[in-house]
């Protein structure tokens, strides 16, 4: 199945990149050692008290670092934990070979610290968001149980299967309510994609390699769940 390069609008909410790894040193000591790593692009914050105010970016990007240290760019933002790194798009969705540059560009600098021991488990998560939309418009996805008499208005459904060395969590969300600022309520359906893959790994070119793999597994499962008629509104570029 040939999939599409872009899609418009790809309604992308968040396409998380998630890195962990095993290390010698103190998380303290290995937060100053990536922070020296990385280019003068990145901007550190630290926001470790959870009632404080939100940081906010002169774009009105607010950024979520309670309680942990972000790096951020123009492009992208990483945030760092014990033995775990998170990459997401800082605004919009940059496109696949863009955000996949600039998180290669963060583990090479990274991974030349000659820190990081192994690296143990890669996962990918990609949340698209479709307001004011029903999940059986859009997808090929069929739902009924013991009482076909009811129709179901609102409902999550999740499944977890295995495919191509990768576990693969689908989760679709249909009509849920979503409180605004505001406190106006609206409907709101999700696709939520996230494929994972636990390794024991030193070498960067096959860390690479499989969130490169994991992109593709996700794209695939995606493309395939959605519905011709929605797809071809989508205006897919091939």
């Amino acid at each position: 199945m040939k999939l599409p390069s872009k899609i418009s609008p790809d309604r992308i909410k968040d396409s998380i990149i998630e890195v962990r790894y095993s290390s010698k040193l103190p998380f303290d000591i290995l937060l100053g050692i990536f922070f020296e790593s990385l280019d003068d692009d990145y901007t550190y914050a630290n926001r470790p008290n959870l009632h404080s105010t939100p940081f906010v970016l002169e774009s009105n990007v607010k950024l979520s670092i309670s309680g942990s240290a972000l790096f951020f760019n123009k492009k992208i933002k990483i945030e760092f934990l014990p033995n775990i790194m998170v990459f997401n798009c800082l605004e919009s969705y940059l496109g696949w070979e863009e955000y996949f540059d600039e998180v290669k560009k963060v583990l090479v600098q990274i991974n030349n610290t000659k820190r990081i021991e192994s690296y143990l488990r890669i996962g990918l998560r990609y949340i698209s968001e479709y307001p004011n939309m029903d999940i059986h418009d859009i997808t090929k996805f069929s739902f009924s149980f013991g009482m076909p008499k009811i129709q179901s208005e609102n409902f999550i459904f999740r499944s977890e299967f295995f495919e191509n060395n990768f576990i693969i969590v689908l989760n679709l969300a249909n009509n849920l309510n979503l409180i605004g600022s505001d406190n106006i309520v609206s409907k709101i359906s999700n696709i939520d994609i996230d494929v994972i893959r636990d390794v024991n790994i030193s070498d960067l070119d096959e860390l690479l390699q499989i969130i490169s793999n994991a992109h593709s597994e996700e794209k695939k499962v995606f493309f395939d769940i959605l519905n011709e008629r929605f797809l071809n509104e989508l205006k897919p570029i091939y």
